[in-house]
């Protein structure tokens, strides 16, 4: 294969390196291992070849790209190169030009076995003393050098042209939190005083060195040019990646890039050499990471010396390491400022601009005409909550709101935690049957129950009417299910589950959902030693975000405990959570018609076909409250019809 062909044949083949994840839908990810805990969730592909880590450490990156990210490479080719030592050479055949071999399959297969150099390296790493008067003389202690990996070669000859350097060995990431260091590649340095051009051999290609760093979040990062400059600053008490040289910024830029969401959370201080080719990469360095939105500065701590390894000789660890705070904090202030100016509203004003020009946030009907108009038209971008003792049908509205939804032709993703997702499929196909009987001849008789849908046995004994009568329903339900997501869980979903789940679906297919929770009480704890209470403001407050930071409607069934069927429903019964009450944007409780007056009697109301049902609007952030609005509710075919009048709301909105 050649080099185009070897890149296919990798990018097609991902999972021949990546270990399936605990739920089998996906992969363990490489990099943070996410997938292999308790909640099994890993990395996912839309498309076989590009991954998205939900954890945050990647987005739409192929397996090239993810090894890379794995060992620190931003060059493509040293990804490349690395890929195809983890994949084995029998990808490679007769005739390869694999990485310049031109047409010679020698030189390819030298290649690959140059891609670990884990024996030597730790043959060096044991002789490392022989290195410490060089690093002494540096200012690098033997507890640093170890713990950047480093090693000694007495007899270094790679690349030297015959001649044998005294060497100090590097490999460009020690170990890290106990995982394994990178041994694919490394830099020999030459201990004796020589020319620019003998100073250094790279084996494995040029890479970054320690850019583990990048990862955590503790504290802003150094870039600095050197090896030693960054043990320099890790040795004074910071973190520090180098570039190897000046010629990597652009390396460094893609490593970043690659990063998405999991880009460094603090700063990045640009502090190569203080020489004007350090300031011209610096400058250039600065721009390429602000292009991208990585939040960085330049800041020169140095002490008036060239470097950090040379501030370290001359001034002292205290010195330097008091040069590395004020740097760090002066950094941290740069970038807290930058991101307290852009909360202003003049900062927000051209996005404000630019969401009404695009139109802003669809509103979605609900396809119930009196809840659109009371609702300003339908769902908008906020948190909806419909609330209601038992047996009022809470759940059945929500549903059939999820179909009427995906019947017009947006996705609904319905979070099930107490029904199986069979069981509402039979409700909305019962549904289907008595809309059907409605539309033919007026009369239900032959309309099914969920179970007379979902009971294989029941349909020996239909008639060749109830059979046609439930294939209808059913082609009428198909036409738009696969717009209805659902998912089933009982205690193992919670809100932060229900937000990776509209997140990926959004990246799946590009649209965004109406989300459907029912219901809120059961949703799984964020934290199982607190209250009920306290769970359940939590999941109100996630639910909230979710809508705010994706623009969607989201609606909550929630159950209420402490009304009952005589009693009018009132901002009261959702006390049990202070949450549901202040953080909702919309607040609609349901009720038997009448509940609250004098003569009401629950019993009767309840025995009524269709049930009368009303819905309150008890809470609307952006609209009026208005009268009750009245639904007929069968329940034994799952079916709400609206029968209020839409108009007088419409008198409301002007």
């Amino acid at each position: 294969m050649n080099r185009n062909e070897t890149r296919d044949y990798i990018r097609q083949n991902a999972s021949i390196y990546l270990e399936p994840d605990r739920s089998g839908k996906g992969h363990i990810c490489p990099v943070c291992k996410s997938g292999a805990g308790k909640t099994g969730t890993g990395i996912t592909t839309k498309d076989g070849i590009h991954f998205t880590c939900w954890a945050g450490c990647f987005t739409h990156s192929d397996i090239i790209d993810i090894i890379g990210l794995e060992h620190g490479l931003a060059g493509y080719s040293e990804k490349l190169q690395k890929a195809v030592g983890l994949f084995g050479a029998g990808i490679l055949e007769k005739g390869s030009s694999f990485r310049g071999s031109q047409g010679r399959p020698e030189l390819a297969q030298v290649a690959l076995q140059e891609a670990d150099y884990t024996e030597y390296i730790e043959e060096c790493q044991g002789r490392l003393e022989g290195a410490m008067p060089y690093l002494g003389a540096r200012g690098i202690t033997l507890e640093t050098a170890r713990l950047f990996g480093c090693g000694y070669d007495p007899a270094f000859s790679r690349g030297t042209g015959g001649v044998e350097w005294q060497a100090l060995i590097i490999p460009p990431n020690p170990p890290s939190d106990g995982a394994k260091p990178d041994f694919a590649a490394f830099t020999a340095r030459n201990m004796a005083p020589v020319d620019a051009g003998d100073r250094y051999r790279k084996a494995g290609g040029s890479s970054l060195f320690n850019t583990s760093a990048l990862l955590q979040d503790s504290k802003p990062v150094f870039v600095v040019e050197g090896e030693l400059d960054a043990m320099s600053i890790s040795q004074a008490g910071g973190a520090a990646v180098a570039l190897g040289s000046v010629a990597n910024a652009s390396k460094l830029a893609d490593f970043l890039q690659a990063l998405g969401g999991a880009s460094p959370k603090k700063p990045l201080i640009i502090a190569l050499d203080s020489d004007q080719q350090g300031e011209a990469a610096g400058l250039r360095l600065e721009a390429m990471l602000g292009g991208f939105g990585v939040e960085c500065c330049k800041v020169d701590p140095y002490l008036g010396r060239k470097d950090a390894n040379e501030a370290l000789v001359a001034c002292g660890l205290a010195a330097l390491a008091s040069a590395l705070r004020d740097a760090e904090g002066a950094a941290l202030k740069q970038g807290r400022l930058g991101g307290h100016l852009q909360k202003t509203a003049g900062a927000r004003m051209q996005g404000f601009l630019d969401g009404i020009k695009a139109g802003g946030a669809p509103c979605i009907p609900t396809g119930f005409p009196s809840l659109d108009s009371a609702l300003g038209g339908g769902l908008h971008e906020g948190l909806y909550v419909l609330g209601a003792i038992s047996s009022l049908g809470k759940t059945t509205l929500a549903m059939q709101m999820a179909d009427q939804i995906a019947a017009a032709g947006h996705d609904s993703l319905v979070f099930s935690l107490e029904m199986a997702a069979g069981e509402l499929m039979a409700k909305s196909i019962s549904r289907h049957t008595y809309q059907e009987c409605l539309g033919q001849n007026g009369n239900y008789g032959d309309a099914k129950t969920a179970r007379g849908i979902a009971s294989g046995a029941k349909y020996a004994g239909y008639s060749t009417r109830e059979l046609a009568l439930v294939e209808a329903a059913m082609a009428a339900y198909s036409a738009y299910a696969d717009r209805v997501f659902i998912y089933e869980g009982i205690g193992d979903i919670g809100a932060a589950q229900v937000r990776a789940v509209a997140e990926e679906h959004f990246f799946l297919t590009g649209k965004k959902p109406v989300v459907f929770v029912d219901y809120l009480q059961i949703l799984a704890p964020w934290e199982p030693r607190v209250t009920d209470k306290q769970n359940t403001d939590r999941a109100v407050l996630e639910l909230k975000r979710l809508s705010r930071d994706m623009g969607i409607p989201v609606l909550a069934v929630s159950s209420l405990n402490r009304a009952n069927y005589s009693h009018a429903i009132s901002m009261e019964a959702f006390k049990e959570s202070g949450a549901i009450e202040y953080s909702s944007d919309v607040l609609v409780g349901m009720q038997l018609q009448g509940a609250g007056l004098k003569d009401f009697d629950a019993q009767v109301g309840k025995r009524e076909d269709p049930r009368r049902i009303e819905l309150v609007v008890l809470k609307n952030r952006s609209g009026p409250l208005g009268d009750p609005l009245q639904f007929d509710y069968y329940p034994m075919f799952n079916f709400f019809e609206d029968s209020g009048d839409a108009a007088v709301w419409e008198g409301f909105l002007g």
